[in-house]
């Protein structure tokens, strides 16, 4: 955490509580995120509770370049690009890792069978008598 305690830390707190469990109201919500936006060690505090709350702190950075000059709403846009395709490129390779796990499980189911069957023909065998 930052060296400076925030006033607001015990508010922001238990906002980011209340967030968490979808109880915070749109308006607080709205203070929460440009408060975090603005204030480094409750941002640290925020985003070590949830990874996703950048995202909220991004759209708000984002609105407020938007007022400032076109190189900083320039520079800011691209940040933005560059973070949704890394979420993308993680989101990609999350499926991929899913997509052959699922097939390596339906292997495995197909094994399994196949040796319960060849089981259940030995033991059909068997109890007959033999071959």
């Amino acid at each position: 955490m930052s060296a400076v305690a925030c006033p607001e830390a015990d508010v922001t707190r238990r906002r980011l509580r209340q967030r968490a469990e979808d109880l915070l109201p749109a308006a607080e919500n709205a203070l929460l995120v440009a408060h975090v936006a603005a204030c480094r060690s409750c941002r640290e505090t925020a985003l070590s509770e949830d990874p996703t709350f950048l995202f909220s702190v991004l759209s708000a950075s984002a609105e407020a370049a938007s007022a400032s000059s076109p190189r900083a709403r320039a520079s800011e846009e691209a940040d933005v690009r560059r973070l949704t395709a890394d979420v993308r490129a993680v989101l990609e390779v999350e499926r991929s890792r899913r997509r052959l796990a699922a097939r390596r499980n339906a292997v495995l189911r197909r094994a399994a069978a196949l040796a319960g069957l060849a089981a259940g023909v030995a033991a059909l065998l068997l109890a007959r008598g033999g071959p």
